[in-house]
């Protein structure tokens, strides 16, 4: 595996990238996206040239171009024949960043020679990005790396397969579920969840999966068992399951994840036969014993399922889990009591816990109850001075028994908290009539975007019509600065529900959208009509507001630590500015303005994430450390979002990273190589698993 030294008009157009004398990012890019050769104009982007650039000089260049989604006309992929290892390294995690749809094969195939490099972490890059640009023509180089000596690249290898559409690779990645390399394996069980629905080697995987799950590697049981948890095609019995179940000395996270797959399969109908009689007794006893589970994790799943089962609690797992010291559990068996006279007094009893959580749940349990004559404590929360009590009154008023339920909900749509307000509007969703259609229309092009965006998805929710389209065309043209792009995407989307042509003008004007995102949504809309698309477009770029870069890190120092102080305790987190050099950036850059200095964790799924730091406190909120309307192109990488894994949330948009973070309370799979991840908690684990909505941030401050 040598590497060729670079060609020498190749050295030269680096020479020309040097950035100093530049002024404009894009005038940058266009120069990037033709060919070297006229000195001119290469002197008047960038001055002289200096006699030769360093690795870090080159790494800023490629970052420059990541970020403008550019290759430089081919410049990022002769990178990877460069002689120093660190560039190899980004311009092989630069070019995995670069779509499918608007640069191909070239860029494909010099991935393939990256997936050849001396250097592993090279290769396993390569095998990431390969895997992430979805291209099925590098199969043949995977099932060649398939056979590569470390395990980590093989790894790499496997989940690649997984996430291409070919059944040629399927078929090999059920092989890679012998592997013996525990962390290979473990990706091999990871992959099969990425199969698309019609897949033919189900019965296979499933089947290989179960032995795994049984006697593979202690690394790969779980990751064995989510698979099987979180692909339905895959559940075809409870076995694997609760065998793993029986298991008193197997991790915790085979029973969490033993569990989910219960409780997953909780919801789905069992045959009415002697067979299926036996399946449900297995299915209910698996259950409650997980209720009773001192993982509260483990517990609170299992709630879950016997929720979604409808058969209520029994006394034993009733009584444990409502007296439960964890505040998760306590609001799980609430949401699990079935509708029935004696849960009264439970709600009744818990309408004053310490939790917020708690006592909301708790609420709604009781006006589910007594639908007919809770109208009076539904409004007394709505008048609350707490906005999670008015938001808690929006989501449960369409439960009421009474023509007052819509007044409450049109008086919460004008709502102060745009968490109240969003949830307002979309508690009218049951309440499909003329009345409501015309409220909700009205709210597409409000001044809060983020209302405007609700209102579209409550819209979206109904059933989209051609009397729908005039609101719809007024959210796009009102939408501007913050969560703008958001709206005018969703606003596209709605339109490209409607049946006919009346849609056609108003999506064919938002092709040229000045958000790349945006003008794809449109340009997608009208190709799925069948509609020609204009001739004279430009190439999108993705949304930037400034030529500005984040900085090279200098890992020799460690990576950087950080302090986030909650009204719960403390956490602390490693950030990883290796994996997501951009992200860490504007994080630090942010927390050092004091941005996040009071608030809220705003959204908190248990057994999930805690999600804070947006501004506007709804999760709408955006901008990074260059400004209020900028948005952070993504850093896939590809580190797993374990537990206490530190990620940055977004919208359907790929790019539209923010202030937001988010923490998981376990590993999540199903987010790895989605969302960025760019740091991990070092401690504070208690204090996560307290966190709930309505917590602050107090300070967020760097240790090192």
């Amino acid at each position: 595996m040598r590497r060729a030294t670079p060609p020498t008009s190749t050295i030269l157009f680096a020479l020309t990238l040097t950035l100093a004398g530049c002024n404009s990012l894009d005038a940058i890019s266009d120069a990037m996206e033709t060919a070297p050769g006229d000195k001119a104009q290469q002197t008047q982007l960038t001055g002289r040239a200096p006699a030769a650039l360093t690795a870090k000089d080159l790494r800023s260049n490629i970052a420059r171009l990541e970020q403008a989604r550019a290759t430089g006309g081919g410049y990022l992929q002769s990178l990877i024949r460069h002689g120093d290892d660190s560039v190899r390294l980004r311009a092989t995690e630069a070019l995995g960043r670069m779509r499918l749809e608007d640069y191909g094969l070239n860029v494909t195939e010099a991935l393939e020679v990256a997936l050849d490099d001396d250097v592993v972490g090279v290769r396993r890059a390569a095998a990431f990005a390969l895997g992430a640009r979805g291209d099925t023509s590098c199969a043949a180089s995977l099932m060649e790396a398939a056979e590569d000596s470390d395990p980590d690249v093989r790894a790499q290898v496997w989940l690649a397969m997984g996430r291409l559409d070919s059944g040629e690779l399927r078929d090999m990645g059920i092989k890679g579920l012998q592997d013996d390399s525990p962390a290979a394996q473990q990706a091999a069980c990871q992959a099969i969840f990425y199969w698309p629905k019609e897949s033919e080697q189900w019965p296979l995987a499933a089947a290989g999966l179960s032995e795994v799950a049984r006697k593979g590697a202690v690394e790969a049981r779980w990751m064995a068992l989510f698979t099987l948890a979180r692909r339905e095609e895959l559940r075809g019995d409870f076995d694997t399951f609760t065998h793993a179940l029986s298991q008193p000395d197997a991790p915790v996270l085979e029973h969490l994840f033993a569990t989910l797959g219960l409780a997953r399969s909780a919801g789905m109908p069992v045959e009415k036969s002697a067979a299926g009689a036996k399946r449900l007794q297995q299915l209910m006893r698996g259950l409650s014993a997980s209720a009773l589970h001192q993982d509260p994790r483990v517990a609170t799943e299992a709630l879950r399922g016997l929720k979604a089962r409808g058969q209520g609690l029994s006394p034993e797992v009733r009584d444990h889990a409502l007296q439960h010291s964890n505040k998760h559990v306590r609001t799980a068996a609430l949401n699990a009591l079935r509708l029935e006279p004696r849960s009264m007094e439970f709600a009744s009893a818990l309408a004053h816990d310490p939790s917020p959580m708690v006592r909301a749940a708790a609420f709604e349990l009781t006006v589910k109850l007594k639908p007919s004559t809770s109208v009076s404590i539904v409004r007394e929360w709505a008048r609350s001075g707490d906005y999670l009590q008015r938001r808690a009154a929006a989501s449960v008023a369409n439960k009421l028994d009474s023509t007052e339920a819509q007044g409450i909900l049109f008086g919460l749509l004008a709502d102060k908290h745009p968490q109240v307000a969003g949830a307002a509007i979309q508690g009218l969703i049951p309440m499909d009539n003329r009345t409501t259609r015309s409220r909700i229309r009205s709210l597409c092009g409000h001044s809060d975007n983020g209302i405007s965006l609700a209102a579209i998805g409550t819209i979206s929710e109904w059933g989209v019509t051609i009397e729908d389209l005039p609101a719809l065309i007024n959210a796009y043209e009102e939408a501007t600065g913050d969560v703008g792009p958001e709206v005018r995407f969703n606003a596209l989307l709605a339109a490209g529900k409607i049946e006919g042509s009346e849609p056609v003008p108003f999506l064919s004007v938002a092709v040229s959208d000045p958000d790349a995102y945006v003008a794809q949504i449109a340009r997608e809309q009208l190709t799925k009509r069948g509609e020609d698309l204009p001739m004279d477009l430009d190439p999108p770029r993705a949304s930037m507001l400034a030529p500005e870069t984040a900085p090279d890190f200098d890992l020799e120092l460690g990576n950087p630590q950080v302090s986030i102080e909650t009204t719960r305790g403390t956490l602390e987190l490693e950030l990883l500015p290796r994996a997501a050099p951009t992200h860490v950036h504007s994080f630090l850059s942010l927390a050092a303005k004091g941005h996040y200095d009071g608030l809220t964790w705003h959204r908190v799924v248990s057994d999930f994430v805690v999600q804070g730091g947006c501004y506007r406190g709804d999760g709408n909120g955006s901008g990074t450390w260059r400004g209020k309307q900028d948005s952070l192109t993504q850093e896939f990488n590809p580190l797993p979002y374990v537990t206490g894994a530190l990620g940055m949330p977004r919208n359907q948009n790929p790019d539209s990273g923010g202030n937001q973070i988010f923490i998981t309370h376990r590993p999540t799979p199903h987010l790895d190589g989605r969302y960025t991840v760019f740091g991990q908690m070092l401690s504070g684990w208690d204090v996560l698993q307290e966190i709930e909505e309505g917590d602050r941030i107090v300070e967020i401050r760097r240790l090192r």
